[in-house]
């Protein structure tokens, strides 16, 4: 019934949070089997596919959790939104956070996000007004660098964009892991842009330094 299926979601979320990722597919196929429409159980399977790089899936998964109660689904459009970008469809993922940011605008990940889809829609100007504002949010969090949670299956594209961080600046971007090694440095691609494209070797935490 709706109780199980409501456990087995329970657990496929946090089988996803320890890294059993087949054990998490199975128990969010068993909840959604007891019970097709379980919010819970959509939710847990959307964010297993997302964490799995199977991004359509999780789109898909996540369309049917926010048709249920658009209103009460704000970090799913969040999430929903950063799919979208790693599938390159950049003004679906704009519209999804453009709602994320209006509701949680404490978030400065909902900005970061923002400049990810701005900046693959032409918007050079949002996205480093995106930027700046997710930097200041970071350091009012008592981060020096902005830090990420990764998984080792994503390709994560971090673009430092001129002028918008600071005026006239050229930036350099470095990447370290969890012990503070450097993992990667930017290479200047357009003018003063920098750009970091790094596969992660493994799930962890991550920093970025500008």
């Amino acid at each position: 019934g709706r109780s199980s299926a409501y456990v087995f979601a329970a657990r496929c979320d946090s089988e996803r949070l320890t890294g059993k990722r087949e054990r998490a597919q199975a128990d969010c196929a068993k909840a959604l089997t007891l019970d097709p429409k379980s919010r819970r159980g959509l939710w847990a399977r959307g964010r297993l596919a997302i964490v799995q790089a199977r991004y359509r899936d999780g789109i898909a998964d996540l369309n049917a959790y926010i048709l249920q109660d658009p209103k009460g689904s704000d970090v799913a459009y969040y999430f929903r939104g950063f799919a979208f970008n790693r599938i390159q469809s950049y003004r679906l993922a704009l519209e999804d956070l453009q709602i994320y940011v209006q509701r949680r605008p404490q978030d400065p990940d909902g900005y970061r996000e923002r400049a990810v889809a701005s900046y693959g829609t032409g918007n050079k100007d949002g996205a480093l007004a995106d930027l700046a504002t997710a930097l200041q949010g970071y350091r009012k969090d008592g981060d020096s660098a902005a830090h990420l949670a990764l998984d080792g299956s994503e390709t994560f594209d971090l673009i430092g964009l001129e002028s918008g961080i600071a005026p006239r600046m050229d930036a350099t971007l470095v990447l370290y892991n969890d012990k503070g090694e450097e993992l990667e440095r930017n290479r200047d691609t357009t003018r003063r842009d920098a750009l970091i494209d790094f596969l992660m070797p493994a799930d962890g935490q991550y920093a970025v330094e500008i």
